[in-house]
């Protein structure tokens, strides 16, 4: 009868193991299959600028279902002053869009900044339905 060991190294990657197997339960995730594109390419961002008015940024964009399910999304945009740091961010949810549609949106930051700035999509969460 032989006796099993546990290392420290052997735990580490049997609890990883363990992870990532309850990780791929449950709703579905854009980036973990391999037949569905990247959340990041369903959106893109039409216009950006800063509300003359408040003072905050602003962009608005669009998202395309690519994926053939029907997917909520958010999406985080970043609002950059002129030398590229991150003056404000905002964020967009848009829930059950159906496989292949398309809605359009505006997110709006809540800080106000003299300058103008440029806007960045920093990340893109898509979750598949059934």
């Amino acid at each position: 009868m032989s006796v099993v060991r546990w290392t420290h190294k052997a735990c580490t990657i049997a609890l990883v193991a363990v992870a990532l197997a309850l990780a791929g339960c449950g709703s579905r995730q854009g980036a973990s299959t391999g037949t569905v594109a990247p959340a990041a390419k369903d959106v893109s961002i039409t216009a950006c600028g800063r509300d003359a008015a408040l003072g905050t940024g602003s962009a608005r964009g669009v998202i395309r279902n690519t994926s053939g399910h029907r997917a909520d999304y958010v999406v985080h945009i970043d609002f950059l002053d002129p030398a590229g740091a991150v003056v404000d961010s905002a964020l967009h949810a848009d829930s059950g869009l159906d496989a292949g549609a398309q809605a359009t949106f505006t997110a709006t930051g809540v800080g106000s900044y003299p300058d103008r700035v440029t806007c960045k999509i920093t990340k893109v969460d898509r979750t598949l339905g059934s």
